[in-house]
């Protein structure tokens, strides 16, 4: 097993487990990223840095979330992203 699919296992069990302890606060947050991760589409990301970056994200949690590049993979903070943009 790649590390790539190891991340995937431990990003969805620690998700399932998350999504048990949900607040109404996050309902909004995780609905999109919800879709996101369903729908395989790709998502445009800004940085607080500037950087824009482009890629399907595989999963996320309360403080980060899992995006496949042609770069490569990241694990973005959300503290560090201006905004999601999602493909129709």
């Amino acid at each position: 097993m790649t590390l790539k699919f190891k991340i995937k296992d431990t990003l969805k069990r620690e998700f399932n487990e998350e999504k048990r302890l949900e607040s109404p606060q996050n309902w909004l947050q995780n609905s999109f990223f919800d879709e996101c991760v369903k729908s395989g589409k790709e998502v445009e990301i800004l940085t607080i840095s500037g950087k824009k970056i482009t890629g399907v994200i595989q999963a996320y949690d309360n403080y980060s979330f899992f995006v496949e590049t042609q770069e490569g993979e990241f694990l973005i903070y959300k503290h560090g992203v201006i905004y999601l943009k999602s493909g129709r």
